[in-house]
């Protein structure tokens, strides 16, 4: 079986930047909280609350991406479909309200959670 070098390359890149791209959307928010406080009004009573909601969305859609894929036949598919929830998980993330921050950031960490199994 002869095996397409070029193709192992880019299987390769691939992997690596699922990778990459779950720890950035994982790890982004850290330094940004103090920020997202000032710009959404939120009070010192939900400041815990809300840092937790936002650190472990990400987490809770990279869970939801993972179990999506086992579900995908196709790998060419799968790498479709994760780089489309990156691209509007992404895009959301720029709307001025807090809960379609959240949801923006579940459904970019379900593309991570695609690229990271694919």
């Amino acid at each position: 079986m002869l095996i397409n070098k070029t193709w192992v390359v880019i299987a390769c890149l691939s992997f690596n930047i699922g990778s990459i791209s779950y720890a950035f959307v994982s790890n982004s928010m850290n330094n940004a909280l103090k920020t997202l406080y000032i710009v959404f009004e939120i009070s010192k009573d939900d400041e815990s609350f809300f840092a937790g909601a936002l650190t472990s969305s990400a987490y809770v859609g990279a869970l939801l991406g993972a179990i999506i894929t086992t579900f995908i036949k196709k790998y060419h598919t799968g790498i479709l479909i994760a780089d489309l929830c990156l691209f509007f998980g992404s895009s959301i993330l720029i709307f001025a309200d807090i809960y379609t921050f959240f949801i923006g950031r579940i459904i970019a960490g379900i593309g991570c959670g695609m690229c990271a199994v694919c």
